[in-house]
């Protein structure tokens, strides 16, 4: 449960402050792997984090798949945009995040990493690919405390030399 997820991580940071016992990646990477378990305690992954921070502990691998995992449990291809005029207008507002580059960096592969999937946003080794605004709508109507967001893959600025200038344009 939520409850019991949240004891526990209190009782483990409670012992990490008081010198009890030392944090290492391994045992906050399981605190944030639990709190997805519990149902997606988000503020809870966010103090492992800090925590992180605090002892100086670098992410690794593990540690993004356990975000991943604690705070995305469904993700839905939601639209392609060509131009900011045809952006989603939901019935409420919803959290958009939006990681904005040049072309060819990774976006879209980053997109792919958060959302746990290998190919869900396109990607190409050619500068330019992304040509839309595509957007997915993660966590839609969980009761569980993940909160909903949309998560939008775009257009890179700068490379994208197979791309018109209206293209580019339609894009501002």
């Amino acid at each position: 449960s939520i409850e019991d997820a949240v004891a526990v991580l209190d009782e483990v940071l409670s012992r990490i402050r008081r010198g009890d016992a030392a944090p290492t990646l391994d045992i906050l990477n399981t605190l944030i792997r639990e709190c997805g378990r519990a149902g997606g305690v988000v503020g809870g992954v966010f103090t492992v984090l800090d925590m992180m921070a605090e002892a100086d502990l670098t992410p690794n691998h593990d540690t993004y798949e356990a975000i991943v995992q604690a705070v995305v449990a469904g993700v839905d291809f939601e639209k392609s945009c060509a131009a900011m005029a045809d952006l989603p207008t939901p019935e409420r507002p919803i959290p958009e995040v939006v990681f904005v580059g040049r072309s060819n960096v990774g976006k879209s592969s980053l997109v792919n990493m958060v959302l746990n999937r290998k190919q869900l946003a396109s990607t190409s080794e050619t500068a330019g690919h992304t040509r839309t605004f595509d957007y997915y709508r993660c966590n839609r109507n969980r009761t569980d405390g993940r909160p909903e967001f949309y998560l939008v893959d775009v257009p890179g600025m700068g490379f994208a030399e197979n791309v018109s200038r209206g293209m580019q344009d339609s894009w501002r």
